[in-house]
């Protein structure tokens, strides 16, 4: 198949078989989100390795399974904003050297692990955290080298939190205001 934009947003989705997407190998988006899907399978996406953005945002998923973004080679974002997640399990982006965005506020996350981004912790630009249930974030992930957008609004970080941040930050309140300050509930996202 051609297809490179597959765009499945706000149907009744619950769940989708194993393989279902196994035909479009040249897909580079899909969009998945606003459906009530509960459960996405390890596997699901394995044969997507050209796919760039995939959004699984407002459903229902609560769970991530570790293995669900294998071999997403070339994913660059990945929305699970208001997914009902509660944590972003270990390993669950770990391959994924090219992947720059996540969007995951609006869920039940507690903590944030540098080991679910493993090797993406080296290309992650945009991490977009605010309204979920943070209170935990491992100083590694903060050190991430190309790091530039972090919001954590809403959550309940405190200063602690933030020791070990990178060297070149001389006041972690001053680089952090505005991950706090600037939040606009309407625009919660960079483009």
């Amino acid at each position: 198949s051609t297809l490179r934009i597959l765009d499945l947003v706000g149907n009744q989705l619950n769940d989708f078989p194993m393989g279902a997407f196994e035909e479009l190998r040249n897909l580079e988006e899909l969009h998945l989100s606003r459906n009530p899907l509960t459960n996405v399978y390890h596997g699901s996406f394995v044969l997507l390795d050209q796919l760039r953005v995939l959004s699984l945002a407002y459903s229902q998923l609560r769970v991530l399974h570790p293995a669900m973004f294998f071999n997403l080679i070339n994913l660059r974002t990945v929305h699970i904003q208001n997914a009902e997640l509660e944590e972003l399990p270990i390993g669950c982006f770990h391959n994924i050297t090219t992947l720059e965005t996540v969007y995951f506020y609006g869920n039940r996350i507690r903590e944030i692990n540098s080991l679910a981004f493993g090797n993406a912790l080296q290309s992650i630009v945009i991490l977009n955290g605010p309204s979920n249930q943070i209170n935990s974030i491992d100083p590694e992930l903060l050190n991430a080298p190309n790091l530039n957008y972090l919001l954590l609004t809403g959550n309940e970080c405190t200063d602690e939190d933030f020791y070990g941040v990178q060297d070149n930050i001389e006041d972690v309140r001053t680089a952090l205001q505005g991950c706090f300050d600037n939040f606009n509930p309407d625009n919660p996202a960079p483009k």
